[in-house]
């Protein structure tokens, strides 16, 4: 197969309203998609292109809240060139001075001069000033004129351990062609004249492996015209020995994925059928599509999705900041319950999400991300030492959670009498934290692995709230001692508590998850 270049570029972003505003503000690509992950419906899919979403101008991103940025290596595809005129690199060089944009350049590379900057997660692009025409239909915007605009695609940049073994896999089966060289990076073409033609492979050998996260790419998408073409290119990739998935249809058009020998995700997308499916061109990116499956989730999916304001709307909701923790909300139809998931020292707001679906599959979750960094490990409170925990910062930490859940109980429309703290480790500290100085806001928690925050001065009363310590017998971190007498403080404060101790140490057991989630339906529920 000759492919005709890129038809899209997919990467991962952290907050979406960051992501918006910049590409869709900063560089003024028209936003034509907001849609959902078909794996993943309460994790937006935003696309990014010309007027109409033409193949080769489309850029999609994954946002997933408070992601940790990835990290770029070989075995990824690492930087994005956008083609943009010549005479249009004056204009960007000035824009970016004025939105205090970082960048480096104009750089040359393959005769031609290019500016390098970086999205907000650490995503590195390019404008590359080109004669050809684009074949494409650029999008203005009020500040960003039709003339200066961001055609297409220009290339890619591979990082490859081997680059020779990826560059015959290009040549052989998607009929690219070397077209220069400097140093290191080697220029291939598919088409030339179309848009996203050029593809750079690095030759990294020795250089560490990428690590997926905020700020990379996902895969690299390739055109193929129509079904039939696909299909033959996915026999003969196939009959090479590369596993190829069978075609997948994702509404906008028709994909095949593999990875070429270098284990860049690659795809064949077809060209049809196109943006306009579900939208007519004037209103395409105003609202929400979803894919079949979903269709009957709507409500439940856009109560998970964080709110987001268009391009060029006043904005009227709250961003990820706005609620103090960046976090995950999945909610479930007709929950009588919701989890709010906290983790241990070093997780993130995904850490937890397992153990809870495990606890209450019918659960809503609520999942925020500790704010404080520890060694690049995300905590929730400050600690002096191992086991000397900062009382003051856990009080302030606490009086920002309790707002927090304020805040998301309006957002989420849960009740705040539903939620159950589950907590492990660090996390569980937070919580007894929380019950010590805020006890009418938490009426069932589980602490997995806690130790006592602080002696409380004043006894709380708990008497209408149910909690239950589980505790590792064998646990190198957290002493007997400690839970006992956690144990000890919540009965004096009149709660109905339990211990469980487990045979086990810092780590959780399915057993013990088993006894957790009898509890957890058990009398007093």
């Amino acid at each position: 197969m000759k492919t005709r270049g890129i038809h899209h570029i997919t990467a991962i972003a952290s907050d979406p309203q960051k992501n918006i505003d910049f590409y869709a503000e900063v560089l003024g690509l028209r936003f034509i998609k907001q849609t959902v992950n078909f794996d993943d419906p309460t994790t937006y899919h935003f696309y990014y292109a010309d007027r109409i979403g033409t193949p080769g101008t489309v850029l999609t991103f994954f946002p997933w809240p408070g992601a940790k940025r990835g990290q770029r290596g070989t075995g990824q595809a690492t930087a994005i060139g956008f083609s943009i005129p010549k005479s249009s690199l004056g204009f960007w060089l000035e824009r970016f001075i004025t939105l205090n944009i970082k960048h480096q350049g104009p750089k040359t590379r393959f005769g031609e001069k290019y500016l390098e900057f970086e999205d907000p997660d650490g995503l590195p692009l390019e404008l590359v000033g080109t004669s050809e025409n684009s074949k494409t239909d650029p999008w203005g915007t009020n500040d960003i004129p039709v003339t200066h605009a961001i055609r297409a695609f220009h290339s890619t940049t591979l990082w490859e351990e081997d680059s020779h073994r990826t560059a015959e896999f290009i040549q052989i089966h998607l009929g690219y062609e070397l077209v220069g060289s400097e140093e290191n990076l080697s220029r291939y073409r598919s088409a030339k004249g179309e848009p996203g033609a050029n593809l750079d492979i690095r030759h990294a050998p020795g250089f560490w492996r990428g690590t997926m996260g905020a700020g990379i790419i996902h895969h690299i998408a390739f055109r193929a015209p129509t079904d039939e073409v696909q299909l033959a290119a996915r026999e003969e990739i196939e009959e090479s020995g590369t596993r190829v998935t069978p075609q997948i249809d994702r509404k906008y058009f028709h994909s095949i994925y593999f990875r070429e020998p270098g284990n860049v995700l690659f795809e064949i997308a077809t060209d049809g059928p196109g943006f306009t499916i579900d939208e007519s061109v004037d209103e395409l990116g105003k609202s929400l599509q979803l894919p079949a499956p979903y269709k009957s989730r709507r409500e439940e999916i856009e109560k998970s999705l964080l709110p987001i304001h268009l391009p060029g709307e006043a904005s009227a909701h709250s961003s990820n900041e706005d609620f103090g923790f960046a976090h995950r909300w999945i909610p479930r139809q007709n929950a009588s319950r919701t989890l709010l998931l906290l983790h241990g020292t070093g997780g993130d707001e995904n850490a937890m999400i397992p153990l809870g679906q495990v606890l209450d599959p019918t659960a809503s979750i609520l999942s925020p991300r500790g704010q404080v960094s520890e060694n690049g490990m995300a905590r929730y409170f400050r600690r002096f030492a191992p086991g000397v925990l900062d009382e003051e910062d856990l009080k302030n930490r606490a009086a920002q959670l309790e707002e927090f859940l304020q805040k998301t109980s309006l957002q989420y429309s849960f009740d705040l009498d539903s939620v159950v703290a589950v907590g492990y480790s660090n996390g569980a500290n937070f919580a007894a934290g929380l019950l010590f100085l805020y006890p009418d806001l938490i009426k069932t928690a589980i602490l997995l692995r806690p130790m006592i925050p602080f002696e409380p001065k004043a006894m709380p009363d708990l008497s209408k709230t149910r909690i239950l310590i589980s505790a590792g017998d064998d646990d190198p971190a957290v002493p007997r001692e400690q839970p006992e007498r956690l144990f000890q403080i919540f009965s004096k404060a009149g709660a109905d508590a339990a211990i469980h101790w487990t045979e086990t140490g810092h780590e959780i057991s399915e057993a013990e998850l088993a006894f957790i989630k009898n509890w957890l339906n058990g009398p007093g529920q």
